[in-house]
């Protein structure tokens, strides 16, 4: 019986043994080692299922808006097992989602009100990083005119995330 056939039926026989620790024990030299690690067939690795991720949300929404019927559909769409977090603000719009999202039994983060003009994009890029969002959705009757959707749809583009716009 080879050196090789040795390691081989080593590894068979022992399920805890590593190859590179069974090699070293049974032979001495580099080229020895060399020489068995070729011929030998390591065991393949089982597959892990990969497990299906859920849906990270974050929702901006204008004060203005009050159609609380929309954005149940657009979250019962979505699905709310599929849903692993909602992420939204405080302006009113944005009560009405988080109202809707525990209805349904999303888990709600809140933002704090520290947004201002000067700020908005920076503080935007800080709840992307944080929170790291599968989808961004936008409640907005006026899109052209709101900052707030035109900066999360800048930084959707640039992660490549999906960015959905919801009108009345």
């Amino acid at each position: 019986m080879s050196m090789v056939d040795e390691v081989i039926n080593e590894l068979n026989t022992n399920p805890k043994a590593d190859a590179h620790s069974v090699i070293g024990h049974a032979m001495t030299g580099w080229d020895k080692k060399k020489e068995a690690l070729t011929d030998i067939k390591f065991p393949k690795k089982r597959e892990r299922k990969e497990k299906q991720l859920k849906e990270r949300i974050i929702v901006s929404c204008t004060t203005s808006w009050d159609n609380k019927k929309r954005i149940k559909t657009v979250l019962k769409k979505i699905g709310p097992k599929e849903i692993e977090f909602i992420v939204t603000g405080t302006s009113k719009g944005e009560q009405l989602v988080a109202s809707v999202a525990l209805e349904l039994g999303i888990m709600l983060y809140r933002t704090h009100p520290w947004i201002s003009a000067n700020n908005d994009f920076i503080v935007q890029g800080k709840a992307m990083k944080i929170f790291k969002p599968t989808q961004v959705i936008a409640f907005n009757e006026d899109p052209e005119e709101n900052r707030h959707t035109l900066g999360y749809q800048r930084l959707c583009r640039r992660s490549d995330i999906v960015f959905k716009m919801v009108s009345k």
